[in-house]
């Protein structure tokens, strides 16, 4: 609002200083415009769907349907003016496809300036569905028994009970998971803390890599035997909680900090390094920080 009203108010001075000419010109650039969303009928795609989703500039909210229906709701509104040859917001678009069903909209850039102005879209699945979202600004999804894939450019990332394989990446945005179970689950944000609570690694071989360029990790779940688990960050502290049940051999190790394991500390003056078993220590756990301490508690599984 107060952006549309300084733009207005430098264009009526320039119209003062350089008559009506500019005025013209400035206002014949500039096209009123809004959008509104068309409803979309649910879907019937099976109880196991692929559901594939690419909106680069909406926030995507995910969640369990109750009627095993694919539902699309899009709450994107915009009420402004747009400069000339800039795009208008695209519709929606949902297809089918041999496996479920992918959802998108156009690359679009609005270019103007808003007075009002939200991007977002609700998707309700199957329980049983996969869900893929290749492109995104940020991302909430919960209850999704399957796996997800997920790719956020400039957000956050928020999973909830989701069983399956999970692979999340931020460009720029923290990432926040709870009760997430699998054989594989790999958490990457280029910038941001991540919180990842409740997490249950699965299977004969299981793998987790959970790892932000800038920002601190604070992890517990249950790390069996037979995996291979990475944490790192380049720059901020580290807090793992084990659960009852983990077996692993951790390396931890810090550029500069301390490394404390239930309670006891080791000082690090330019660097620290600590191996630590818990349980017969029969999977591999590197945990490190660049930058920062590293806070460690086995529950007693020592």
């Amino acid at each position: 609002m107060l952006l549309a009203v300084e733009v207005l108010i430098v264009g009526a001075v320039l119209a003062v200083l350089h008559g009506d000419g500019w005025h013209n010109a400035f206002a014949g650039s500039m096209h009123q415009s809004s959008f509104t969303a068309h409803p979309i009928a649910p879907i019937a795609a099976g109880p196991a769907p692929h559901v594939q989703i690419d909106d680069p500039e909406s926030g995507v909210a995910v969640t369990a349907s109750s009627d095993g229906m694919i539902h699309v709701k899009d709450d994107t509104t915009f009420s402004g003016w747009r400069f000339g040859g800039t795009q208008a917001i695209p519709q929606v678009q949902v297809t089918r496809t041999f496996d479920g069903v992918h959802i998108s909209r156009a690359d679009y850039s609005t270019g103007g300036i808003s007075m009002f102005s939200r991007q977002h879209i609700e998707v309700q699945v199957p329980a049983g569905a996969h869900v893929t979202i290749g492109h995104c600004e940020s991302a909430e999804i919960t209850g999704v028994r399957n796996g997800v894939e997920v790719a956020s450019q400039d957000g956050h990332i928020a999973l909830r009970h989701i069983s399956g394989i999970v692979n999340a990446r931020s460009d720029d945005g923290h990432i926040s998971a709870e009760d997430l179970s699998g054989s594989a689950i790999s958490l990457v944000t280029d910038d941001g803390h991540i919180t990842a609570r409740g997490i249950r690694l699965l299977g004969a071989a299981p793998q987790a890599k959970i790892h932000t360029s800038d920002g601190s990790l604070t992890v517990s779940g249950l790390f069996p035997a037979g995996g291979s688990y990475a944490l790192s960050t380049g720059d901020g502290s580290v807090h793992l909680a084990l659960a009852a049940g983990s077996d692993a051999r951790i390396a931890a190790s810090t550029g500069d900090g301390s490394i404390e394991v239930d309670g006891s500390e080791t000082d690090g003056d330019d660097s620290a390094s600590r191996t630590v078993q818990v349980g017969g220590g029969n999977a591999s756990m590197q945990v490190r920080t660049e930058d920062g301490s590293i806070h460690i508690s086995t529950n007693g599984a020592r």
